[in-house]
């Protein structure tokens, strides 16, 4: 048996006690640790199996370390499930999401007829990092189905009573959300909507246990790797939508298993020295201005990766995520390394703490906070994959997005009291 197998087999079984130990702390399904645990699981797998620079192993190590930091720092929670019962008149409430549907519905038309029509839009869809460049403020209001279609799911499961015909009314907007989200092209924009459900589903109405959880997340996994096939394959011509799919790949080497791997292997095995010194974080504020106002703006780090590190392997087409350790050693080195965990730990216990605060010393959960909590819950976990600038610009917009359609909610729906200040209503939770 090589040293590598024997290496991974190492890490494998501390991960497999670090999931143990996580649920005999805190047996809640959807915890923060939780997620931590999935993503450094699912995206970082190869590392079990495959040979991989010494160094890598040692940082994954440290993620795992990190781990059971933070399965000691996590609060232990047993509480049942719970609506947020809303003083709001939930069909009107309803009917505003229909409203401020239709801007995302018509910014979805507008770059369909920029693209040409349907047919040379969904041909572009793999070219659309280059194909949709100017576009971020339609690509932004896009966005917002999904939080608007998160909204009325938690509002359906808040309700005392949703007859046939309400359950209908919001299949028919689920099913408008799917249509959108596979136009845009993300795997992640559409799965994750469906995670969000389940979250909402498993805090506000019956508390989900992990083997049906398990199953869930496996599927959820299968539909994603499914749907990155089909992505890959599918034309459409004056015949109609055709897929020609021919994959040998094996399981174990999908790229989706080495996803927060490579960007470590690449790094660590590379000779190139041309340190960005924190450039790549400030484009979290800097990608707000356009590139047409500030044409030499810096790049986020997934950019600057795949151009210094993967010599521009897709001209432009496509970038590769780094994850924030491998952006904070582009930024700093080898100190990056400290600056990574340090930052993850962090907004993990940033995370932990709003954990702690919804669930057990909030005397109510409103429509703002456990959706927020939601998004933050799905976002910053996501922090070990993900590069920096594309998850916190993301998660803000979402947020922002969020405290709009509960303060319009609240503004025009609300049974009692209706004509009190935004302000008062950020205080006191929408």
């Amino acid at each position: 048996m090589g040293d590598d197998i024997i290496i991974g087999l190492m890490l494998l079984i501390i991960y497999l006690i670090l999931i143990i130990i996580s649920f005999y702390i805190n047996k809640d399904t959807f915890s923060p640790i939780k997620f931590y645990i999935l993503y450094i699981g699912v995206y970082f797998l190869s590392i079990f199996y495959d040979v991989y620079n010494e160094k890598v192993y040692y940082i994954y190590l440290l993620l795992l370390l990190l781990g059971l930091i933070l399965v000691i720092v996590e609060p232990k929670i047993n509480k049942p499930a719970r609506k947020m019962q809303l003083d709001i008149d939930y069909s009107k409430s309803i009917k505003w999401l229909w409203i401020l549907s239709i801007i995302p519905i018509l910014a979805q038309l507008k770059l369909i007829t920029d693209m040409g029509g349907i047919q040379s839009y969904i041909n572009l869809i793999g070219f659309r990092v280059v194909m949709w460049q100017g576009k971020g403020i339609i690509l932004t209001l896009i966005k917002m189905f999904g939080i608007i279609n998160l909204v009325y799911f938690a509002l359906i499961l808040d309700m005392k009573k949703s007859n046939t015909h309400i359950i209908m009314i919001y299949i028919m907007h689920l099913c408008m959300f799917i249509t959108i989200g596979l136009l845009s092209g993300s795997r992640g924009s559409l799965l994750s909507n469906f995670l969000y459900m389940l979250i909402l589903y498993h805090y506000m109405i019956k508390r989900i246990n992990f083997k049906k959880v398990t199953v869930i997340v496996i599927l959820l996994i299968l539909v994603a790797l499914g749907l990155g096939e089909a992505r890959q394959s599918y034309r459409v011509t004056d015949e109609g939508l055709s897929f020609n799919i021919v994959s040998n790949q094996a399981f174990k080497d999908r790229h989706e298993f080495k996803y927060g791997v490579y960007p470590l292997e690449v790094v660590m095995t590379s000779n190139i020295n041309e340190l960005q010194y924190g450039k790549t974080f400030l484009t979290a504020i800097t990608n707000f201005i356009p590139r047409v106002w500030w044409p030499n703006k810096p790049d986020p780090g997934g950019v600057v990766f795949t151009k210094l590190y993967l010599n521009n392997a897709w001209e432009g087409y496509s970038n590769h995520s780094t994850g924030i350790i491998t952006e904070s050693i582009i930024n700093f080195g080898l100190l990056g390394i400290l600056v990574g965990l340090v930052l993850l730990f962090s907004f993990m216990y940033l995370l932990m703490y709003y954990y702690r605060q919804l669930i057990i010393s909030f005397s109510k959960i409103t429509l703002l906070r456990i959706t927020s909590y939601i998004i933050l819950l799905t976002a910053i976990p996501g922090l070990v994959t993900a590069e920096w600038t594309n998850l916190i610009v993301g998660t803000v917009i979402k947020i922002v997005y969020l405290v709009v359609i509960c303060s319009i909610i609240r503004i025009t729906s609300q049974n009692t009291n209706p004509k009190r200040s935004i302000p008062v209503m950020l205080k006191n939770g929408l």
